[in-house]
């Protein structure tokens, strides 16, 4: 009886590692398609903000005011 325990609760790690690993997997492959999409300068580069919440450069330059 104890083998099986034993023999279950390795069986439960394996699956739960695999699990996890791809998780993290699915986490790298959108972690890298955010930094592709959003080039090397990151969020900010692209829509940087004033304290009053509107972007510097304003509509002129085709960045929106957030």
């Amino acid at each position: 009886m104890k083998e099986r325990r034993k023999a279950f609760r390795e069986n439960e790690k394996r699956e739960l590692i695999l699990v996890v690993e791809h998780f993290l997997r699915i986490l790298e492959g959108l972690v890298r398609q955010k930094e592709k999409k959003e080039g090397p300068n990151g969020y900010w580069s692209r829509c940087a903000t004033n304290d009053d919440g509107h972007s510097r450069r304003g509509r002129r330059e085709g960045r929106r005011i957030i």
